[in-house]
């Protein structure tokens, strides 16, 4: 089952700069290693994270956006664990962030501040970022035999029984 989170914080006046400063993955920040550390993330189909500018009506936001395999409350129970310091030094210039969140007080915190979604894109219905993969692995692979591949694939390429062989 995919589902999706979207956090929405508020940041407060005069910590817009520095926190757009610590999201730039072109420096040396919580937000460059944030982005390898989505990558890491097994169950984690989409995810953004930014920041909505103050309107008339509305105080500058930082939004984070994710759609994900499973629950929420599992899917940040990992992300914590895979990049709790990350989201420590990120969240700190948010309102009400606690300022020593271990995991558990963390997760409270965004589990408060997510608005869930109506409605989000999934582009595989059904199916598993794991299972995604495979098949992208899978396809490839058979590409590879499908066009000649290399080494012992190029052998086998007019005999479709023994090519499924290789690949399996």
């Amino acid at each position: 089952m995919q589902t999706a989170l979207t956090v929405v914080t508020r940041i407060p006046e005069g910590q817009v700069e520095p926190l757009r400063a610590e999201l730039d993955p072109a420096r040396a920040a919580a937000g460059a290693s944030l982005l390898d550390r989505f990558a890491a993330l097994p169950t984690l189909h989409f995810a953004c994270l930014f920041i909505a500018d103050a309107t008339l009506d509305l105080p500058a936001s930082m939004v984070f956006e994710a759609s994900v395999d499973g629950a929420t409350g599992d899917f940040l129970d990992l992300l914590l664990a895979i990049a709790g310091s990350e989201l420590d030094a990120i969240y700190r210039y948010c309102a009400d962030y606690p300022e020593s969140a271990g995991r558990q007080i963390a997760k409270a915190y965004l589990l408060r501040h997510d608005f869930g979604a109506a409605t989000f894109f999934a582009g595989c219905p059904g199916r598993s970022v794991g299972g995604i993969r495979r098949g992208a692995a899978l396809l490839a692979a058979l590409q590879d035999v499908i066009d000649g591949g290399t080494g012992a694939a190029a052998n086998l390429a007019g005999d479709i029984m023994a090519a499924a062989r290789a690949i399996r």
